[in-house]
C-alpha cells in the first residue's frame, strides 16, 4: 500500500510491538504510529488489560521506534479507572520528547456492543469537560491555553452574531472531516466505512465488490450524510464540531442530539472562562 502511494499510519496498543515487528517497521517505516498507553505502571495494566507486564512491553517498543526514528506519537485514554496515572503518562512522554495526546471523552462501544449506544464507563460530562481543560494546560501552557480560550469566546460571539442575522435556521452541511473524501477505513473483516467510529449506514464490501467501485460508493453516499441542523444553529458550532459518526455512537441516529457532548462542551467553556479569568488577575 506504502509503495501505491497510500500514506499510512498505525495505531497500537503497542502490546505485540516485539523486536521482530520493530525490525520490519524500522526497514519500511509508516508516516507515524500512534501509541495508545492505559496506564503508567504493569499495576494498571494488569487492572484495565489484564496484562501483567503491558507497561514494559508498551515502553519498551516506544523507546526502540524513537531510537530508530521512528516518529510515534502516544495517545492517552483516560477514564475514571485510570485517571491517577495521568501525571505519570505526561512525564513519560516529557521525559522522552514524544507527543502526548490525552482525551477525557471515550466514545461508546458501540463496535463491541450495538445496544451501547450514549454508555460507557466513562467519566460524567463535568469532569470530562474539567479534564479536557486540564489536559489542554499541560499540552499547551497556561498563557498559549488562555489565548486559545479568547480566540473561542471570539468565534462563539461572532457565530452568535451571524445566526441573529441569518433569516432562516441552517439545514446542516456535509460531514466536517475527511471520511469518506480522502480517507476510509477497512474493519478486521473486510468492510470499508467512513471512518472507525461511522458503522452505519454507509458500509461497503471491497474484497467483494473492488476496491474502485466501493471507494467511489462510499465517496456518493456521504455526500447524503448531513450534520445535525441543531448543532449547526448553535453558536458553540465552531468549537465543539459533533460529527454525525459521534451523533450515531451517543443517540443511534446520525440526526439525534448528543446531549452528553453538548453537556462536557459547557463545562469545557465555562472552566476555560474560569482560567483566563485566573490568569489575567495573575497578571495585574
Amino acid at each position: 500500500l506504502k509503495k501505491m502511494g497510500f500514506i499510512l499510519s498505525i495505531n497500537s496498543n503497542g502490546t505485540m510491538l516485539n523486536d521482530e515487528t520493530i525490525d520490519w517497521l524500522i526497514e519500511d517505516p509508516p508516516n507515524k504510529i500512534n501509541i495508545t498507553m492505559y496506564g503508567a505502571s504493569n499495576k494498571t495494566y494488569k487492572r484495565l488489560c489484564n496484562s501483567s507486564d503491558g507497561y514494559d512491553k508498551v515502553t519498551y517498543a516506544i523507546k526502540r521506534l524513537k531510537e530508530a526514528g521512528v516518529i510515534v506519537v502516544v495517545n492517552a485514554s483516560m477514564t475514571p479507572y485510570n485517571i491517577d496515572d495521568y501525571e505519570n503518562l505526561f512525564k513519560f512522554a516529557k521525559e522522552n520528547d514524544l507527543s502526548f495526546n490525552a482525551t477525557s471523552y471515550m466514545f461508546p462501544p458501540i463496535r463491541r456492543d450495538k445496544s451501547s449506544f450514549g454508555k460507557n464507563n466513562r467519566f460524567s460530562p463535568e469532569e470530562a469537560g474539567r479534564y479536557a481543560v486540564k489536559f489542554s494546560i499541560d499540552k499547551m501552557g497556561i498563557e498559549g491555553f488562555c489565548n486559545n480560550t479568547k480566540i473561542m469566546e471570539l468565534k462563539i460571539k461572532e457565530t452568535e452574531e451571524l445566526l441573529k442575522k441569518i433569516e432562516s435556521k441552517i439545514e446542516g452541511v456535509t460531514m466536517p472531516c475527511r471520511a469518506g473524501r480522502s480517507t476510509f477505513w477497512i474493519s478486521w473483516d473486510g468492510k470499508m466505512t467512513p471512518c472507525g467510529v461511522m458503522q452505519e449506514p454507509i458500509i461497503t464490501y471491497p474484497f467483494e465488490e473492488g476496491f474502485e467501485v466501493c471507494w467511489n460508493n462510499l465517496v456518493d453516499k456521504i455526500k447524503s450524510i448531513k450534520t445535525l441542523k441543531e448543532c449547526c444553529n448553535c453558536k458553540h458550532n465552531q468549537i465543539c464540531h459533533p460529527c454525525p459518526a459521534m451523533c450515531y455512537s451517543e443517540c443511534g441516529d446520525i440526526n439525534g442530539k448528543p446531549d452528553y457532548i453538548c453537556n462536557m462542551n459547557k463545562y469545557i467553556m465555562e472552566q476555560s472562562r474560569n482560567e483566563l479569568i485566573k490568569f489575567e488577575r495573575s497578571m495585574k
